[in-house]
Parts: structure tokens; C-alpha cells; sequence
């Protein structure tokens, strides 16, 4: 299952990148800036949404930028 992200300052898209690899999930930034993210161990669409939104929130809170999922 994939998952876009757009990151509210794209300057920070690799930031973002890298700080979800680092938590066993695969990504990697597209040309136009967005965040493609896999969860190869997820089970089920829910859990994988749900494991997501916690790093995201873990990663807004340290570098106060926003992110929105864009399916």
C-alpha cells in the first residue's frame, strides 16, 4: 500500500523522507515534492494509515511543519 504526503515546506520533503525510512517504512520523494511512503509490514490499510499518522504527528512535533496524506 502507498500513501502521498505533501509537506507543508517542501524544502524539508527529505527531512520527512528519511525520518519515516528510519521507522521501517519505505520512502522516498517524488519530482513534485510529495513523500511516497510504503509499509510493506502493515497488514491492512487501517494500520498502516494509523502507524503513519503517529510518525507524522511524531515529526510535526519536532520540526513544526505540517503534512497532509494525500491518499
Amino acid at each position: 500500500m502507498t500513501i502521498r504526503l505533501r509537506v507543508s515546506e517542501p524544502r524539508v520533503a527529505d527531512d520527512l523522507a528519511s525520518f519515516l525510512s528510519g521507522h521501517d517504512c519505505r520512502a522516498e520523494v517524488a519530482e513534485d515534492g510529495t513523500v511516497i511512503v510504503e509499509l510493506p509490514h502493515a497488514l491492512h490499510r487501517d494500520q498502516a494509515r494509523m502507524e503513519l499518522e503517529l510518525y507524522i504527528r511524531l515529526w510535526q512535533a519536532l520540526r513544526g511543519v505540517s503534512v497532509d496524506l494525500l491518499h
